[in-house]
C-alpha cells in the first residue's frame, strides 16, 4: 500500500482495523510530520485517530495520542 493510499484509507476510516498495527501507526505519524508543521500534524493525527477508533466502536480515550509520545 502506498503512503497516499494508507493516509486516504485512514482518514476515510476505510482502513481495516486488522491492517492497522504499530508499524502503520508510526508510518502515519511520520507522514503527518512530513506533510504539516508539528502542531498541525499533532492535531490532524489526533483527530483522525479518534475518528478511526470511533468507526471501530472503540472509546476515544483508549487511542488519544499523547503529544510527548507521538512517534514512539
Amino acid at each position: 500500500m502506498t503512503n497516499d493510499e494508507l493516509l486516504e484509507q485512514f482518514e476515510a476510516c476505510t482502513l481495516p482495523n486488522s491492517a492497522f498495527h504499530h508499524r502503520e501507526h508510526v508510518r502515519l505519524a511520520f507522514l503527518y510530520l512530513c506533510t504539516y508543521p508539528v502542531l498541525e500534524a499533532l492535531q490532524r493525527f489526533s483527530t483522525s485517530l479518534t475518528k478511526f477508533a470511533a468507526a471501530d466502536d472503540r472509546p476515544a480515550s483508549t487511542v488519544r495520542p499523547s503529544p510527548g509520545l507521538f512517534c514512539c
